[in-house]
């Protein structure tokens, strides 16, 4: 159930942004900046979203992706409950929906007007730089 709920919010988030353009180059998948985005990002947070990117590349189909202790160290993620959390700040604008953001799984630890200090799941982070009810991403540092 859990997994049902998860693959229809990240098809909400994902088509709430609209229709997004890549461009490709090589095989590879581009840089972060390669993309049309909805939010801003720092960044450290341009970085760690390629940085995941590389390491999912590796990956088998159906295989859960857990970042290696060189990504965990360099960009403070943390654990809990076996899924793994950066810290953030969200700058939200007048789209944003508070229960979009809790329901991928974003635990808010303050908030303040429209920026919010948050742990999200890695998972969600792309997604989350997709949805436009976000003008601003900048992970922990």
């Amino acid at each position: 159930m859990k997994t049902i709920l998860f693959i229809l919010l990240s098809i909400f988030i994902i088509s709430c942004s609209g229709t997004k353009e890549l461009t490709k180059s090589s095989e590879e998948s581009p840089s972060y900046d390669s993309y049309t985005k909805s939010a801003i990002l720092s960044p450290l947070t341009k970085s760690l979203i390629n940085e995941i990117r590389k390491e999912k590349k590796n990956l088998q189909k159906n295989q859960k992706y857990i970042p290696t202790h060189k990504l965990v160290n360099e960009f403070n993620i943390i654990q809990i409950d076996n899924f793994y959390f950066v810290g953030a700040i969200l700058k939200f604008n007048e789209k944003y929906d508070s229960t979009v953001i809790e329901a991928v799984g974003v635990k808010t630890v303050t908030k303040a007007d429209k920026s919010w200090a948050v742990q999200i799941p890695l998972d969600m982070l792309e997604d989350l730089a997709n949805y436009s009810g976000i003008d601003y991403i900048q992970i922990d540092e």
